[in-house]
Parts: C-alpha cells; sequence; structure tokens
C-alpha cells in the first residue's frame, strides 16, 4: 500500500485469487501477476480498482505517488512482460509510461525513483529480455523449445561454450539503461547505460545515488565463498535529478546493499564499502559533492555495518571492533560516533543491549531505539542514555514504526508505535517522545498488524489476517476512529483448523528444545494419532507458536494443516545445528532435536509409536534423507526438493539457467555449501571425505524407510539429486517412488500439480500409517 503525499489517498494491492492466474509460472512475482491497485480516499468514499486487470489477465503492483499526489506509478504484466505504468488520479487513465522492460529486482518496484512532480528515474533492461522475477522457471524451456528442433534438422549448429580463466568484458553483454521518464508527457529519454539499483535521492531532491553493476562476482582462488554470494561486482554513481552525471566513485569498491545514506543538507554522501583507499576490508566512505573528495573515515579497528547521520553532518555507525583490548574477536556491535580528527566514540556502551536501528528525534542529535525489550534514548551530544518504557510492564517485542527503511530516509519522528507480543495476539502501545506519554491505542480487532502510519496527517492503516478473513481499516485520526476499507477472504471461518500445542523436550546434547505439534482435526484425548514429523535442519522453535505455513490463512502450498485435515499430527521439531560460516557436520546432528521430540510426542499420549511419519521440503528434503539413512523409527517418509549428493551438488548447473549464456557465474550451489546451510567450509576437493559423510547418498544402504521422492524439473536444487537417491534404492530392491513434475520449480505453482502432489502426500502416507486405523 501506499499513502498519497498530501494524505488524501490510500492506494493498495489486492491479490485475485491463484486459480485466476492467466500463466502460473511467474513464481518470483509474489502474485504481482494477478494482482490489481485500488484507490481510497481517507476521509471517506468507497474503494475504486483502477486497473482492472482482471479483463485481460494482467497484473498491477507497486504503487507509487508522485510528489504532488496527482499520479501513480506501478509495475505492470499487461503486455506480457513488466512494464513502468501510470495512472492519472484525476482522469483514471492508464498509460505505458516506458517502452522498455523494467529491471524490477524488487518486488516493492523501489529501484525507480519519482525526481520531481512528473518525472522518474527507471531501471530498465534491453529491449526484448524480461526481469528475472519473471522469466526464471520457463526461460530454459523456451530456449530448449527454440533450439532443439534445429538440431534434428541438422541445418544450423546450436553449440553454447562457456569460458573459465578468461573473461570477456562486462560491458559487451546486452545491457539495460537507465531511463529518465516524463509521466506527463510521455517523452522517454536514456540517461546512461547499465544495471541499476538501490536509487536513492537526496533530501534537496536535487541528485540521485546509485549502485551500477560493473562485472559479475567471480569466486577468488583460496577465498571462501560467502553466503549469501555477491553475484554483482558494483560501483557507486551519482547524478544530478535531470539525469546529468556528476561522479562514478571507483575508489569505493564493493559497496555494501542498502548503506546508501545522504546528509541531511544533501551535501554529502555515506556508504560501507571496501576500496583503495581503505585501511581494512571494510571502511565507511564520506563523499564531499561540492568538490568530489572521497575519504574513508571510520578506524581500522571498527567492522562498520550501517550508518545513520546525525544533525550537524556527523555519523553514526553500527559497528564491532575487530578484536579487544586482550585482542579477542568482539562479537557486539555497537553506535560509534564518527568525528574529523577525533577517536571513534561509543555511545551504546552503557547498553545491555544494542539496538540495531535509530529513530532520529528532531534536531537529529537525539535518537531512540528498541534493544532487550525498551525503548532507549541515546544523546549524541553527551553519551546519555535514558530508558523511555522502564514504567512498561510488558516488554516490547517490534518496533512496528516507523520500519527500518523509513527511519534510514533521514527523517526524524515524534512518535513510535510499538508491540508487545502476547503469544496468540499483540498489544499495541504508542510513545509520545516529545512527553514521554505511553498509550494504549484503539485498536478496530484483537488481533493485527499496522500497514502504515502517517503522524503528519493523523492516518493509520491497520490490517488483521486471521481465519475469519482479511480486513483493512483507515483510522484517521489515527487510533481513533476506524472505517473498515476492505474485507475478503471471508470463507475462511467456515475451515476447520488443526491446533497447535507446544513440546518442551531435551535434544540428545542434553539442550532444553522446544517443538510444536499440530493436532489432527477433531482431536480426541487420549486416543493416539499418526505422527509425521515435518523437519528443517537449522530450525530452532521458541516459546511462541510458530506462523508459517502452521495457520489456514497461510498461501503456501506445502500447508501443514492440509495434513492435520487428514487425520494426522504434525510434529514441528527443533533441530538445532553448528552456525553458518564454518565447517562442522550437519548429517550427525540431525537426529539429535529430532528423536528426543519424537519420543515426547509418544509419551504425552497424542502419537502412535507403530505409525511414525517423515517430511521434509528443500533443506528438509536433505533433513529426510539423512534420517532415514540413520534410524528406522520412521514406517514412511516422503523427501520434496532435499539434496542428496553434496558433491555433485556443487559442481551442478541450475536448471532454470542452463541454456544462459553464462550458467556457470550463478554462485548460488557453491556458496551454500561453503558458507551457507550445508556448511562444507569451502569446496569438495578441499575437504572430499566431509562431503562424503554429509551426503545422504552414500548412506543409502541402511535406509529401511519406504521412501517418497517430490521434485520439480526446474527445482534449482536439481532434479539429478532425487534421481541420484532413488537410483541407490532401486539399486538393492528398496521401496521407493520417484514422482517427477515436468515444469515445476523448488516450490510449486501448477494448481493442478499441487492436488496432485497432494493427492499423492495422502494415498502414500495413508497405505503406511492408516490414519484412519
Amino acid at each position: 500500500m501506499a499513502l498519497s503525499p498530501d494524505g488524501r489517498w490510500l492506494a493498495y494491492v489486492l491479490k485475485r485469487p491463484r486459480l485466476t492466474a492467466k500463466f502460473h509460472k511467474y513464481d518470483f512475482l509474489g502474485g504481482g501477476d494477478r494482482a490489481d491497485v485500488f484507490v481510497v480516499e481517507t476521509v471517506g468514499g468507497e474503494p475504486q480498482n483502477l486497473t482492472e486487470g482482471a479483463m485481460d489477465g494482467s497484473g498491477y503492483w507497486a504503487p507509487s505517488w508522485s510528489p504532488d499526489g496527482q499520479r501513480i506509478a506501478m509495475l505492470s504484466t499487461k503486455g506480457g512482460n513488466v512494464h513502468l505504468w501510470g495512472c492519472d488520479i484525476r482522469s483514471r487513465s492508464l498509460s505505458r509510461l516506458c517502452s522498455r522492460p523494467v529491471d524490477a529486482r524488487s518486488l516493492s518496484g523501489s529501484s525507480s525513483v519519482w525526481v520531481s512532480e512528473g518525472k522518474l528515474l527507471v531501471p530498465t533492461l534491453a529491449q526484448g529480455t524480461r526481469p528475472l522475477r519473471m522469466s526464471a522457471e520457463v526461460k530454459a524451456a523456451e530456449v530448449a523449445m527454440r533450439e532443439w528442433p534445429k538440431a534434428w534438422e541438422g541445418l544450423e549448429s546450436t553449440r553454447s561454450a562457456l569460458e573459465s580463466g578468461a573473461h570477456p568484458p562486462f560491458d559487451e553483454r546486452p545491457q539495460g539503461e537507465l531511463m529518465l521518464v516524463d509521466a506527463v508527457t510521455g517523452r522517454e529519454e536514456g540517461v546512461m547505460p547499465g544495471f541499476f539499483r538501490e536509487l536513492r535521492i537526496s533530501p534537496d531532491k536535487r541528485h540521485v545515488a546509485f549502485l551500477r553493476q560493473q562485472d559479475v562476482g567471480r569466486p577468488q582462488t583460496g577465498e571462501k565463498i560467502a553466503w549469501p554470494s555477491r553475484e554483482r561486482e558494483e560501483l557507486l554513481g551519482v547524478i544530478t535529478a535531470d539525469g546529468e552525471a556528476v561522479a562514478t566513485l571507483g575508489a569505493i569498491e564493493q559497496p555494501l546493499s542498502g548503506s546508501l545514506r545522504w546528509s541531511p543538507d544533501s551535501a554529502e554522501l555515506a556508504v560501507v564499502g571496501t576500496g583503495k583507499l581503505a585501511e581494512s576490508s571494510r571502511q565507511v566512505f564520506r563523499y564531499r559533492l561540492a568538490d568530489g573528495h572521497v575519504e574513508p573515515v571510520t578506524a581500522a579497528s571498527l567492522e562498520p555495518t550501517s550508518i545513520v547521520w546525525t544533525g550537524e553532518q556527523r555519523i553514526l555507525v553500527l559497528a564491532k571492533p575487530s578484536q579487544d583490548a586482550g585482542g579477542e574477536a568482539v562479537e557486539r556491535a555497537d553506535w560509534w560516533l564518527l568525528e574529523a580528527e577525533q577517536q571513534p566514540r561509543n555511545i551504546s556502551a552503557a547498553l545491555a543491549a544494542v539496538p540495531p536501528q535509530l529513530v532520529a528525534q528532531p534536531g537529529g542529535e537525539v535518537f531512540v531505539g528498541l534493544a532487550a525489550g525498551d525503548i532507549f534514548r541515546l544523546s549524541v551530544a553527551d553519551g546519555r542514555c535514558e530508558n523511555l518504557t522502564e514504567s512498561l510492564d510488558e516488554k516490547i517485542s517490534w518496533l512496528v514504526w516507523p520500519t527500518p527503511q523509513q527511519s534510514s530516509e533521514g527523517r526524524t519522528f515524534t512518535q513510535l508505535v510499538l508491540a508487545v507480543d502476547g503469544g496468540t495476539s499483540f498489544a499495541w502501545r504508542s510513545l509520545d517522545l516529545t512527553s514521554g506519554e505511553l498509550r494504549a491505542p484503539t485498536w478496530p480487532c484483537a488481533r493485527g498488524w499496522l500497514l502504515h502510519f502517517a503522524a503528519e496527517h493523523e492516518t493509520a492503516v491497520p490490517v488483521a489476517v486471521d481465519r475469519t478473513g482479511t480486513r483493512v481499516w483507515l483510522s484517521k485520526p489515527a487510533f481513533e476512529e476506524h472505517r473498515i476499507v476492505l474485507e475478503t477472504n471471508t470463507w475462511l471461518e467456515k475451515i476447520a483448523e488443526g491446533q497447535l500445542t507446544r513440546v518442551d523436550y531435551r535434544g540428545l546434547d542434553g539442550d532444553e528444545l522446544n517443538g510444536w505439534l499440530i493436532l489432527p482435526i477433531g482431536y480426541e484425548p487420549g486416543r493416539r494419532y499418526p505422527l509425521i514429523s515435518w523437519v528443517y535442519p537449522g530450525a530452532v522453535f521458541s516459546e511462541t507458536p510458530p506462523r508459517r505455513m502452521t495457520s489456514i490463512t497461510s498461501h503456501h502450498s506445502l500447508n501443514y494443516q492440509l495434513l492435520a485435515a487428514h487425520g494426522y499430527a504434525v510434529l514441528l521439531p527443533s533441530m538445532p545445528l553448528e552456525p553458518e560460516g564454518e565447517a562442522s557436520d550437519p548429517y550427525l546432528e540431525l537426529i539429535k532435536g529430532v528423536l528426543p521430540a519424537v519420543d515426547e510426542a509418544i509419551k504425552l499420549g497424542i502419537a502412535d509409536p507403530e505409525r511414525l511419519g517423515l517430511m521434509g521440503h528443500s533443506h528438509g528434503g536433505y533433513g529426510t534423507y539423512g534420517l532415514i539413512t540413520q534410524t528406522n523409527r520412521f514406517n514412511a517418509a516422503i523427501a520434496l526438493a532435499g539434496a542428496a549428493d553434496l558433491t555433485s551438488l556443487y559442481g551442478q548447473f541450475d536448471p532454470r539457467g542452463r541454456y544462459d549464456d553464462y550458467p556457470h557465474e550463478h554462485l548460488l550451489r557453491m556458496s551454500l555449501s561453503e558458507s551457507g546451510q550445508l556448511r562444507m567450509g569451502g569446496p569438495p576437493w578441499g575437504d572430499p571425505e566431509r562431503y562424503v559423510r554429509n551426503s545422504p547418498l552414500f548412506h543409502a544402504d541402511r535406509v529401511q524407510t519406504p521412501l517418497l521422492i517430490i521434485q520439480g524439473d526446474m527445482d534449482y536444487v536439481p532434479l539429478q539429486q532425487g534421481e541420484q537417491f532413488f537410483t541407490a534404492l532401486y539399486r538393492q530392491g528398496k521401496r521407493a517412488r520417484f514422482a517427477r513434475y515436468w515444469g515445476e520449480g523448488h516450490v510449486f505453482q501448477s494448481p493442478a500439480n499441487i492436488r496432485d502432489v497432494w493427492e499423492r502426500i495422502y494415498a502414500w502416507f495413508d497405505e503406511l500409517l492408516e490414519p484412519g486405523a
């Protein structure tokens, strides 16, 4: 949603049902391809559908208001690609604003930026190309359908050659372009070629900073590939709001995503990066617009991650010292004040915990932040710290408003909205930073969230999504009078839902752990039910009920409630692993959190020890493979989209990009293996034994559990992983079934395939676990 700058209009996006989608492979558009943009006046009136995308199957999303509130820019799939469209709010007329496709890296559409009442800067792609979010799981098939017939005819070569060790210049590849678009006249003007993101306009609206790709990220010999991998090498640039080049800051290398900050007076720009001028691996750099001067301003002993400008043009940086006085590594990050020709001063040292987000009060020299359940005020001038919520009995769970993005834009605030987690619902508090008054604002529902709050317009937008439906209110005056503007999905109230109950247990290492059980529909105390353990290595649950995929409001196709509806109890065990980033043996840790949780569910009288099932998706698929090679406790298992052989996984191309010109430059599997979830610590040739002992494939001779494998051929965890484990069981004559779905990726999208998957899941478990017994 987006509130107009004058506070008069609220624009919001409403998705149409999945079954109405024209095409079911735009997985990463987040439903934008079947969405519409609505507007409603904040002072009254009914919502109006501006886009009516259902008429031709188009989608519209990511509304953004012009500074004068007269126009909305938005993204749309109309025409078969993602383009920028605009709507004049007075005439309600829609028009495409840019002939080139938009480089839609963000679902929010924040790549584009309004630079005046009628003009936008828009990162675009080369003509004829589509954003990766739109093409990820269809482009391979499209290339194959184009190229295979050529090979069959034998008249044209279908060669595609890859190179290692020699790299043609990046700018020789097809390029996008940064465009200056006039939403009033329709004029388009090219600013400069390349691929752009993170456009940030200065407070005075005269300049725009951006990141521009100069190359792809490449693995370096002897260096571990970080997780997530850096697949773009970028430079920081600055242009005027009219598109005239000002500077390309080549001295700053590898600018950190999300760290660009303009000073309050628009005269300087700060960013976290590395570079030729830096004394350490990461520094805060300061660029002066007037004379182009660039300098690193953090001490070599600090490792910065985030930046905040003060009202007096000084910099606060969230950073860890590289080591303490004794030479030991320091884990805690503090807020340090950077001043010219002075040592950095730690202004949060007196706090037991440090706020990750600082919110500036008027003047910009006093900040507030949430830490350890309380709101603290930090004064830059004298380093004084004050607890503003000490009188509040409850602990604060979230700083709801302002959001981190809002507080990073250099704005100042006089009011906060806070959430206190009550386990199954939230209590709301507003804090006036001027008077210190803490109030419990009126709320239109017992459970809900805050989509937006504009104190300057006394407007709030509460939302509630629960089993009774989805509702959105306009609250004006904020938190006093509430008017409902949207009510949908009310049919959910008629759908039964399995209840969650916590399972407290001790892991095999002696750790106190929490798991959660979803009880079957119609649960009868004293009756034992077949139990499905849904596993995900690394997941650790708290005393607060998990929300993702455990409620009927979840739109994920693998909603756990579907098993509870079929008569199964569903166990979500904690599965702690060693931290990511260092080499470990996750395979050996799998049973430590799972089997004790199963034992506790049996001890509680809920689970039948003779009817135990196991299931997992993605890393949970790996966990399923790994568990059935270490224990015979389970009577049936299902692995979806899991890795089985870490050695082959490391080098396999992403099938979605196999036909690309540069498929080897996608570092996902290498990064995942070396530093991410798989925790191998390096490539296979560096420690082959670790890869083998952590690969379930090499222990397949121990499997006694009947296994159903489910996978799509466009899964970024390659289908060959399922093929290898199935082949190992087939070679031994062990019970297994392999359900392959052509055209599906990591999470299935086709309604027909989702339905078929669940029919097969039910059939497999029903045969082996007999839920009606």
